[in-house]
């Protein structure tokens, strides 16, 4: 009985790795289709758009890749990218998937300490004004601070 061959299926859960992904290099992970199409998946190519954006822009960024994890450096911060990959067995390469974007970016750094300015006194006390400096963003924007304040009870404990 013949056996019959085909070319393997599109790689699955192809992503970002964010523990990885910073502001100049993303991190990307993938698992071989469901099917290798009857003969063993040799190896992967990875397009990408260069942060071009738009479908017609892609170019190889890697060929003839055998791990399922491939990490790009020297990207430029804040920037968009878009990559899609193949498989190839001994039959052929697969369809391209569903590109996907991932952002150059990473946690914005914390801002330095702040300055406090008293700037009056009403029945609940003293009127503090905080201010501060924003760090860089690591390439996405600060969409909000987290600010703790600490207080003391009559005798100068913190509560």
């Amino acid at each position: 009985m013949a056996k019959i061959l085909r070319v393997p299926d599109i790689p699955i859960n192809f992503a970002n790795v964010p523990s990885v992904t910073t502001g100049t290099r993303i991190g990307l992970q993938w698992q071989s289709g469901p099917e290798s199409g009857g003969s063993p998946v040799l190896d992967y190519t990875i397009l990408y758009d260069q942060g071009l954006g738009g479908t017609t822009n892609y170019i190889t960024l890697i060929a003839n890749l055998a791990p399922t994890s491939y990490t790009l450096i020297g990207l430029t911060v804040g920037t968009t990218y878009q990559f899609k990959i193949s498989a190839r067995n001994e039959v052929g390469s697969s369809e391209y998937s569903t590109p996907i974007s991932i952002l150059a970016a990473q946690q914005p750094n914390k801002p330095a300490a702040p300055t406090t300015v008293v700037s009056g006194v009403d029945q609940k006390g003293p009127n503090v004004e905080i201010t501060w400096t924003a760090p860089p963003t690591g390439g996405s924007d600060i969409t909000g601070y987290i600010i703790t304040i600490k207080s003391t009870d009559p005798n100068g404990q913190f509560l």
